[in-house]
């Protein structure tokens, strides 16, 4: 039984093999050589293009134009310089916190701003020994500071004033030099320039002049300065302090124009007269320059179509573009600014200095970028030319830098299965064929070749004497052993049966079987058996 199992089991995989064969999702492969999947720039350039900015986007914009990509820095150098007219609408007088008396008469006119003053100890010993008025202007920058740097600044201002010197009566101006009866600091002007953020939280002074030899007695009854230049701080002073109060607001400050008196107690009925004080220009201009902010990034973005993973094999991914440059590229102040370069948001290892940009276009790597494993399959394909800012710099003058002639050329395999077939009676007729030699060998097997072949030869005998047909007579040697192997048989299947268990246990064992009468058929081997004729053999 195991055996006709066994063969059974053999058959049907035998069919299941040829089925398989049967050609209904063989594969066959297509080769796409160097097909270009990204490709820059058409003139206008397409929707496969988009640009995008990280970073301080006033530092940089893309632009095209006549089929090129560009990268537009915007470089700038400006000027600011004070207009603000000399009237009191334009600047407001305010009291100096620190000297808070005010001055007998102030104004800002056409001639600029006028102070006079009279002090004398005569009258009720006066408090007003050291008056002072300040003139505000608040400026309003028309750029946000915070994006430029100022590369250069001036200052100035034109000062001068007429005093009572010298008064046989009751004295005059006094200073260094002239007979008093007593002497400190003597008596001053102190002109000066201030700037400062509108809370006045930071105050710098950027001008002053203080008189010393103004009102000496060997002048006459007055004494008078002309026109006189105002002493400042030095150029690096200035921007630093101009810096300060714009990082405070990056659009306001004040400009204060100061004039403070100082009139000191030199006799005994001392009267100060300072007759026309004057301040009759301020001049403040400084340049600046826009920043250029390290980390800003500009790209020019190109999506592709996706390839599916289940049935595409990258075989090679080439990637290249060109670039030039408008103005020789500043490399002493930006020597890290370059390309980068991305494939399906991956970056390359390699990149393109802007410093080795001219105004010829140039190949970026003429060998071409080969980027295979940065290839994604199952989402649309990109490429990006990033232009980074490397440095923290400043650019007096726009620089345009341009790309074209980019290509993402792709070679790969395309699996597909092969179309089913139209025709399936082959296989059907070879199946059918299979089935029945199977079957007729199972057949056979069970009917003849699974018998030991004496017994095989015995039945063979039985029906050629149970069809009257001739037989061959038997041989003493053959008759012999047919005998001893139908007993042999016979004993392995009454022995195979006897050690079977009974299905269900019973109140009385079954009586053995009683093996006394049972007689050997077969002769010993060495007895003969007469020949004799068997009924119905010739």
């Amino acid at each position: 039984m195991k055996r006709s199992l066994l063969i059974t089991s053999i058959g049907i995989l035998c069919v299941i093999s040829l089925l398989s064969t049967i050609p209904l999702v063989s594969a066959r492969e297509i080769l796409y050589e160097d097909v270009v999947w990204i490709s820059g720039f058409d003139d206008p350039i397409s929707s496969q293009w988009s640009t995008s900015i990280a970073g301080d986007e006033s530092d940089i914009t893309t632009s095209s134009s006549s089929g090129e990509a560009l990268y537009n820095l915007l470089g700038e150098e400006l000027e600011w310089e004070l207009n603000a007219p000399l009237n009191s609408d334009t600047w407001t007088a305010v009291n100096n916190i620190a000297y808070p008396d005010l001055p007998d008469d102030y104004d800002v006119t056409s001639e600029g701003f006028y102070v006079s003053h009279y002090w004398g100890d005569t009258y009720g010993q006066r408090s007003d020994q050291s008056p002072s008025v300040h003139f505000d202007y608040n400026v309003s920058m028309p750029n946000n500071m915070s994006d430029y740097t100022i590369t250069s600044a001036s200052v100035s201002a034109v000062i001068n004033a007429t005093v009572h010197a010298n008064n046989p009566d009751f004295g005059g101006i006094e200073v260094p030099g002239d007979a008093v009866h007593q002497a400190a600091d003597y008596d001053y002007i102190r002109y000066y320039l201030l700037i400062s953020d509108l809370p006045k939280q930071k105050v710098y002074e950027i001008a002053y002049n203080q008189t010393s030899d103004l009102g000496k007695d060997s002048a006459g009854t007055f004494d008078q300065m002309e026109d006189t230049l105002i002493t400042t701080v030095t150029e690096e002073n200035l921007k630093f302090f101009l810096t300060s109060v714009l990082n405070t607001d990056d659009f306001n400050f004040t400009i204060t124009v100061g004039i403070r008196i100082f009139c000191e107690d030199n006799r005994n009925s001392d009267q100060d007269f300072f007759d026309d004080i004057y301040i009759k220009n301020v001049s403040l201009s400084f340049t600046y320059q826009k920043k250029m902010n390290q980390l800003t990034t500009a790209s020019w973005d190109g999506i592709g179509n996706s390839l599916n993973s289940t049935n595409v094999l990258i075989r090679d991914a080439s990637f290249e573009f060109s670039y030039k440059i408008d103005t020789p590229w500043p490399t002493d102040a930006s020597p890290n600014s370059e390309f980068r370069l991305f494939v399906s948001n991956k970056k390359l290892y390699e990149t393109v200095k802007i410093s080795a940009a001219t105004d010829i276009y140039q190949v970026a790597n003429p060998d071409g970028y080969n980027v295979t494993s940065l290839i994604s399959l199952d989402e649309n394909i990109t490429v990006s030319i990033q232009m980074y800012i490397g440095d923290n710099f400043e650019l007096d003058s726009p620089i345009g830098i341009y790309i074209d002639n980019v290509v993402l050329k792709l070679t790969y395999i395309v699996i597909l299965p092969d179309p089913p077939p139209t025709n399936l009676q082959p296989y059907i007729y070879s199946s059918a064929g299979l089935l029945a030699a199977l079957a007729t060998g199972i057949g056979l097997y069970e009917g003849i070749f699974k018998f030991p072949a004496q017994v095989r030869t015995v039945k063979s005998l039985r029906r050629k004497i149970r069809h009257g047909r001739a037989t061959k007579p038997l041989q003493t040697k053959d008759s012999n052993t047919i005998g001893r192997n139908i007993f042999e048989e016979e004993k392995r299947l009454l022995d195979k049966s006897s050690r079977k268990a009974p299905s269900q246990p019973s109140e009385k064992a079954a009586p053995k079987k009683d093996m006394s009468g049972y007689e050997d058929m077969s002769p010993p081997e060495e007895k003969t058996i007469p020949e004799k004729k068997i009924e119905g053999s010739k």
